[in-house]
């Protein structure tokens, strides 16, 4: 590609963003090239963006193309397209503008198939039969949708009545036409089977509720009504011209002149509905049933009306959006397509003018691409005449610009070169809309396969027997040990959990920095797969020396822990046993602070080194090291960019003197937070926990819309109740003890 764009001598830019899982702004970025009539489209790349402003795109556009293209590629732009967003098309500051710098030729195209779709969003607006179909379409998709049990039925239904099953589909989406053809033509092929299940549930009163039938007998009348069920059918004819020159402006080598040709038509064919119905309204238009089913009666004048508004509205609106179109320079591209071409006898200055007109608005463009400007009108009457002397309007050869091209190439070479120029020009950004979507396709593939036994899951395959063995072993484990135990451990033991931890921490806090010129430090450490790196002879040796459990079992541990013909391992660590979680705290009992003021609270392998500092003291460093030295003994690896150091005070002074002091772990900085999430809780260093309260509050807001959802469907209460505490009352009384 690089070769290729280097070696040509014009080029379009096409550029679209996107949100990433991430909500990150990601900017991607295609090519187009025309080389003797042969269009080519390129992915250059894809690359985030910090602020979705114009200057931050345009520069993440610029470096794109510098490092995939060259720094001197610029030089060679005919156009650049882009959606209509204001950040992008703006006149002053807009991407657009950036990009095209001095060079004044260079042309800024709206995506017409996003031009498309603004016209239909602003046709359709005001038009009140246009919301009654929306409402009976977005009804029924959530009707069927959200129930499995009426998705299910309905499947049944068509079943009975022979037809293929037809789910109603979702109107809203990137693109509006499509998704609103595709809604539409579902309930109008499968609206028997739609409009008998609606009969049965709003006259079901046993098997469903109250609220279900009035939905079903809503949609019911709507759906048998004559006029709306009309109506329908001549947006269904609308929006299938619409949806064909859609698809055809998404097309990758599609030309700015096809797009106005098929413009043209399109509009045509929409203005002959106003006098002669469509394929699909005519088969409904002179008859009180449809499909079998027998349509309430409805006013013949209001139909035409309504169609009159909404065809009138349309055709307005696609004239106002595409009115740069048919105008200027854009109008004068209309020679690239041999669709606009007249017959032999016609053809005598036609296109003298528009020539003139491109050849004056790219002069300077043509002239650094060693173009001849002032031979191109000559050349233009040669490549007329040798055409059509070729039997061009007899259609005796390919009508495409690679045969013009072989054919004339030695002849005409400026103003083939001038229409390579124009076939660069892209008519809208579908090539970026289908990247992003690859992209997408990319992630989830590259998501879905491990790349190495860490993105798998540890099965234990240790047998049921061994499993119980080591449950008994266990029990006698703790009734042994648990007087010898750190008490600042407050996992896996009795009368002890989570909130313990959080309330020691927090008690030592207040009562110390009740003192002058105090403060405390908080390093909250992460080991790196902590409960699969113990080291079997090292933890042998602890419980023998430490807690002077009986050698039998001592070794039964040991020699359970190494040799084992059945095993995980992952990164040659042991997985998938019941007494891990015994086994880490005893190995990692010894590691106590020594230091006055100075406390290593842990939660298994949640450590917290709580360092009580008053004036200038600096006793955490020492702290510190020996924790450092007793891990690496231990053979624990400790795990620096996830390992957070935390200051509070309520004093600027020692804060900002504690915080001056870098937390320093094999070479590498701690990084300093001022939140941080503890067992489930989020500290700050103020300890006023507004960030915690704001996310109980954020999480309850999104579980009381499922609880209305579930009151909206008739839940009972007992049921909904259930719910409440199981999803609600579960997260406001987290950590709250009495």
């Amino acid at each position: 590609m690089k070769t290729r764009l280097l070696d040509g001598k014009f080029m379009s830019v096409m550029s679209d963003g996107s949100l990433d899982s991430a909500v990150m702004e990601e900017e991607i970025v295609y090519v187009r090239s025309a080389s003797e009539g042969k269009v080519q489209v390129d992915f250059v790349g894809v690359k985030s963006v910090s602020k979705p402003d114009a200057a931050n795109i345009a520069e993440a556009v610029c470096g794109m193309l510098d490092s995939e293209v060259s720094t001197d590629c610029k030089k060679k732009l005919v156009a650049i397209t882009t959606d209509g967003a204001s950040v992008m098309t703006g006149v002053n500051n807009g991407v657009v503008t950036k990009l095209r710098g001095d060079r004044c030729y260079v042309l800024g195209i709206h995506c017409m198939a996003h031009k498309l779709e603004l016209s239909f969003s602003d046709g359709i607006r005001k038009n009140v039969m246009v919301r009654k179909v929306e409402d009976l379409l977005s009804g029924l998709y959530t009707l069927y949708h959200k129930s499995g049990i009426n998705r299910a039925s309905l499947k049944d239904h068509f079943r009975e009545l022979h037809l293929k099953p037809l789910m109603p589909t979702r109107m809203g989406g990137t693109r509006w036409l499509p998704h609103f053809f595709n809604a539409l033509d579902h309930f109008l092929r499968g609206y028997v089977g739609f409009v008998h299940h609606l009969e049965e549930k709003s006259q079901n009163t046993t098997n469903s509720n109250a609220v279900l039938r009035a939905k079903a007998k809503g949609f019911l009348n709507i759906a048998k009504d004559g006029g709306v069920l009309r109506f329908c059918c001549l947006l269904h004819d609308t929006i299938y011209q619409l949806s064909s020159f859609s698809k055809s402006l998404q097309r990758s080598v599609s030309t700015l002149a096809e797009a106005q040709s098929c413009l043209s038509s399109t509009q045509a064919a929409i203005q002959k509905y106003k006098s002669r119905p469509g394929p699909k309204l005519r088969s409904v238009l002179d008859t009180d049933t449809y499909e079998g089913v027998l349509l309430k009666p409805s006013d013949a004048g209001q139909h035409n009306k309504a169609k009159n508004e909404l065809i009138g509205s349309l055709c307005q609106c696609i004239t106002a959006r595409f009115s740069g179109v048919n105008g200027g320079v854009l109008h004068a591209m209309r020679l690239t397509s041999f669709q606009c071409w007249p017959e032999a006898d016609t053809s005598f200055d036609f296109g003298d003018e528009e020539i003139n007109k491109l050849t004056s608005h790219f002069r300077h463009l043509l002239l650094s691409a060693g173009v001849g400007v002032d031979l191109i009108p000559g050349q233009w009457t040669i490549l007329k005449a040798e055409l059509y002397t070729a039997g061009f309007s007899q259609g005796t050869f390919e009508k495409t610009w690679p045969t013009v091209n072989r054919m004339l190439r030695h002849r005409c070479p400026d103003v083939l070169c001038l229409f390579d120029a124009l076939l660069t020009i892209p008519a809208s950004t579908a090539d970026c809309e289908r990247g992003f979507s690859v992209m997408k396709q990319v992630k989830s593939d590259w998501r879905s396969r491990p790349k190495s036994p860490n993105d798998l899951r540890p099965v234990a395959l240790t047998s049921l027997v061994m499993k119980a063995m080591e449950k008994i072993i266990k029990e006698h484990i703790v009734r042994a040990t648990e007087p010898l135990m750190d008490p600042l451990q407050f996992a896996y033991r009795a009368r002890r959990g989570a909130d313990d931890a959080k309330i020691f921490i927090l008690d030592s806090i207040h009562k110390h920095l009740e003192l002058p010129d105090s403060s405390a430090r908080l390093l909250f450490v992460d080991f790196s797969s902590a409960f699969n790196t113990l080291q079997p002879h090292i933890l042998a040796t602890k419980l023998s020396s430490q807690f002077h459990l009986d050698d039998q079992l001592t070794l039964w541990i040991l020699d359970f822990l190494t040799n084992r013909t059945q095993k995980v391992w992952i990164n040659n660590c042991l997985s998938g046993l019941c007494a891990l979680p015994l086994l880490y705290i005893l190995y990692t009992d010894d590691c106590r602070s020594t230091h006055p003021n100075c406390h290593l609270v842990k939660y298994a392998d949640d450590t917290v080194l709580l360092s009580l500092l008053s004036g200038s003291s600096q006793h955490h460093r020492p702290a510190l090291q020996e924790f450092v030295e007793w891990c690496d003994s231990s053979k624990l690896e400790l795990n620096v960019s996830k390992t957070k150091d935390m200051v509070v005070t309520f004093c600027r002074r020692p804060r900002d003197l504690a915080a001056s002091v870098t937390t320093i772990i094999h070479g590498n900085p701690v990084e300093v937070v001022e939140e941080y999430k503890y067992l489930g809780t989020t500290f700050d260093n103020l300890l006023k926990f507004s960030a915690n309260t704001e996310e109980i509050l954020r999480k309850c807001h999104q579980r009381l819309y499922l609880l209305r959802k579930l009151n909206s469907f008739g839940v009972s209460s007992s049921v909904m109740m259930t719910f409440y505490c199981a999803f609600l009352e579960s997260i406001m009384t987290f950590s709250i003890t009495c």
